[in-house]
C-alpha cells in the first residue's frame, strides 16, 4: 500500500483513473493554518468531487485523523493543501 508524504502546499495527483481508498492520514507536523482536501477524480470529463475537507478544506491537526476508514474514491485521488505546510502522510490503495 503506497504512502505519500506531503510537505508543501500544492495539488497532488496520487492516483489517476481508477478506484481505491484512503486508509489513513497521519500528521507529524500540522504547519500553520494548513488545510487539506481530498478529491475523487478527475473523471474523464475533468470533474472532481470532494470526499474529505468540505468547501474550505480541513484544518490540519497533529495525529491520526478522525474519519471513517477506509475512505473510497472512484476516479483517482487528488490532494489539495494550502497555507503554511507541515508534514503529513497519506496511506492509500
Amino acid at each position: 500500500m503506497p504512502i505519500q508524504a506531503i510537505t508543501t502546499s500544492a495539488t497532488f495527483q496520487l492516483k489517476s483513473s481508477s478506484a481505491g481508498y484512503v486508509q489513513a492520514i497521519n500528521v507529524s507536523a500540522p504547519g500553520t493554518t494548513w488545510t487539506l482536501k481530498l478529491l475523487d477524480g478527475p473523471d474523464s470529463a475533468g470533474n472532481t468531487k470532494t470526499i474529505f475537507g468540505g468547501t474550505t478544506g480541513w484544518t490540519v491537526t497533529a495525529g491520526v485523523q478522525p474519519v471513517v476508514w477506509p475512505m473510497p474514491f472512484s476516479n483517482g485521488l487528488q490532494v489539495v493543501t494550502s497555507g503554511t505546510a507541515g508534514e503529513l502522510d497519506i496511506l492509500y490503495q
